[in-house]
């Protein structure tokens, strides 16, 4: 029996005898990557949580959905492993991954102007701030949501930017699913507003690319995967002109459409991108590619876009000659 099946059934005997033949008390599930104490903890397991804490188990490891022991302790409702967990030092996945900076960005990165805060940035707050970005921008310029899933972002920054005049901002957006982008379409024709989804996957070129599973606003997709196809195309092969802002958020996938990206990249003004932290991008992304996963990211983007500010797991991006810029 695994040792995180063991912990699942709560078979505390199991576990001491498998650590003490040799056993990593932090071994892995193979299929989620969840370990023994985030599956005691999440169901309220407090002896096998106790005995895991003093024999070394690591805290703050994430399974593959982002979950701590904390968090598993959190979700499952038990009050006990979530105060033990506390007392030892445990945090949630947030305090882990989204609210530090990853060394390689910083080791890499221009950080001239770059504010060393993280900012806590919530789906509301953050399509406050991308209307920020656009409401000031050129007559016609374009707001590109690459990753739009369920149109979270691209429906009501439309709506806002209709509201305040300036309707004249094409949104257009890209969703690999038929149905999420038809839905998305559906709305924008109904309201009247200035978006089109395009029924695609964004990527470095003309391709298929492949689903690793369904998670959700979570589903990746690439070249490497064995799941449902979808086609997929650059960028580039849009040819736009005059961005006021991409919003790239693709699982994973954003070194890739960057790639592709490099002639849209030359006309925009603001670029928010989802960069994991190294270590989750390798525990989330089985890929034959080396190094680090931020490294990729930063040596596409043109040098004229320097880094401001970290936004939980995004990063925000703005051309240097910014100022000045306003629509006519």
């Amino acid at each position: 029996m695994h040792i995180v099946e063991a912990a699942t059934h709560n078979r505390l005997d199991v576990i001491q005898a498998a650590v003490v033949s040799g056993t990593d008390v932090d071994a892995r599930c193979p299929s989620n990557g969840s370990t023994a104490l985030i599956a005691a903890a999440e169901r309220g397991y407090q002896d096998v949580v106790e005995w895991l804490v003093a024999h070394g188990a690591e805290l703050n490891l994430w399974s593959q959905f982002g979950h701590t022991a904390l968090d598993a302790a959190i979700r499952g409702g038990s009050t006990t492993c979530e105060k033990l967990l506390r007392m030892h030092g445990g945090k949630r996945y947030y305090d882990t991954y989204y609210m530090i900076h990853d060394p390689v960005f910083l080791r890499t990165a221009n950080l001239d102007s770059f504010n060393m805060e993280i900012a806590n940035a919530g789906l509301a707050h953050e399509n406050e701030f991308f209307l920020s970005l656009l409401l000031p921008s050129l007559q016609g310029s374009i707001f590109l949501d690459v990753g739009a899933f369920n149109g979270d972002t691209c429906i009501p920054v439309a709506q806002m930017l209709s509201s305040k005049g300036r309707g004249d901002v094409r949104v257009v957006a890209f969703e690999p699913s038929e149905a999420r982008s038809g839905s998305i379409n559906a709305v924008a024709k109904k309201e009247g507003l200035n978006l089109r989804c395009e029924n695609t996957a964004i990527s470095d070129a003309l391709c298929t690319l492949y689903m690793k599973k369904d998670e959700g606003p979570g589903t990746m997709y690439d070249v490497d995967f064995a799941g449902v196809a979808v086609p997929a195309t650059s960028l580039d092969s849009f040819s736009f002109d005059e961005v006021a802002l991409i919003k790239l958020d693709v699982e994973g996938h954003e070194d890739i459409v960057l790639k592709g990206a490099q002639k849209t990249l030359a006309c925009t003004r603001n670029l928010y991108v989802e960069m994991w932290n190294d270590d989750h991008f390798k525990r989330r992304h089985p890929t034959k590619q080396q190094g680090s996963h931020n490294k990729r990211i930063l040596d596409l983007i043109p040098n004229a876009l320097l880094p401001r500010q970290k936004m939980e797991k995004n990063i925000f991006f703005q051309r240097d000659d910014e100022g000045g810029r306003s629509s006519s």
